[in-house]
């Protein structure tokens, strides 16, 4: 992973200025996931609304980034889905995903 970039998210996971949800990058609630952080974060992107869902996208996309940016990241598709589960499935808080980040990538 970018050692610039994973030090960045890696911050604003432990920040407390996001709060955390599911299911999408950027609920309009102000809620984020993981990898919404990331975007939010460490990229300067267009958030466009998407009223249907109530939530944010970028580019096409609500649950995981555009790959010109996950690439841009490092990621590979399997770690975004780990990201992705241990944020809405397993229920780990953004700084226990920080660690796994620091620990794994």
């Amino acid at each position: 992973m970018n050692v610039l970039i994973k030090k960045e998210w890696v911050a604003a996971l432990r920040s407390g200025k996001y709060k955390q949800g599911k299911r999408a990058l950027c609920c309009f609630k102000d809620k984020y996931t993981a990898l919404g952080v990331l975007m939010d974060a460490c990229f300067p992107v267009d958030w466009l609304a998407d009223e249907h869902d109530e939530c944010w996208r970028i580019e096409n996309s609500a649950v995981f980034p555009p790959i010109k940016y996950t690439w841009a990241a490092g990621l590979t598709v399997a770690q975004e889905k780990i990201l992705m589960e241990m944020n809405d499935l397993h229920g780990k808080s953004f700084k226990e995903i920080a660690t796994w980040i620091e620990k794994n990538l």
